[in-house]
């Protein structure tokens, strides 16, 4: 139970790009067939800890979290008409491409985080490494595109 918790915690705070209106854990059978459907096909065959039922900008969306066998996270964001958003996993520094991680490196020097997430979107058109922690006792977000471009930081640096 404690992992179950860890990693929706852990998902919760990490994967939202944009501000979240509301937020509930809900059994997993109580997300609609059609959503299910889509999140069970976009898991690469690993099963769900739990499910955040979510309002975000007025938008309904469902968040299946679970745990990799490495012991990291990963999600699988869906709409409620069941059309994925992205699908996301922890991982580690070393795991992301140098275009992304020298961007990072070069605009957050000394920045360690201890959340590293790679979000895939658009049927993996698009991927974007997002980078969470806290520094001088502020959160900060940054995120970068997989190929180096449009770095941003969207927690406060304090």
């Amino acid at each position: 139970m404690k992992t179950i918790l860890t990693a929706v915690a852990a998902l919760a705070f990490a994967i939202p790009a944009f501000a979240q209106d509301e937020e509930v854990e809900i059994p997993i059978d109580e997300a609609p067939d059609v959503v299910r459907a889509t999140a069970e096909a976009n898991a690469q065959g690993r099963a769900f800890d739990g499910v955040l039922r979510q309002i975000e900008d007025g938008e309904e969306m469902y968040e299946f979290v679970g745990t990799k066998d490495d012991g990291l996270g990963f999600a699988v964001e869906v709409f409620a008409d069941g059309t994925l958003w992205e699908t996301a996993e922890e991982i580690t520094l070393e795991q992301v491409p140098e275009p992304a991680a020298a961007v990072f490196a070069a605009e957050l020097p000394g920045f360690e985080p201890e959340i590293i997430e790679k979000n895939t979107r658009d049927g993996g058109a698009l991927v974007v490494y997002e980078f969470e922690g806290e520094r001088d006792g502020a959160v900060i977000e940054a995120e970068v595109h997989e190929d180096g471009s449009n770095f941003g930081i969207v927690g406060d640096e304090g």
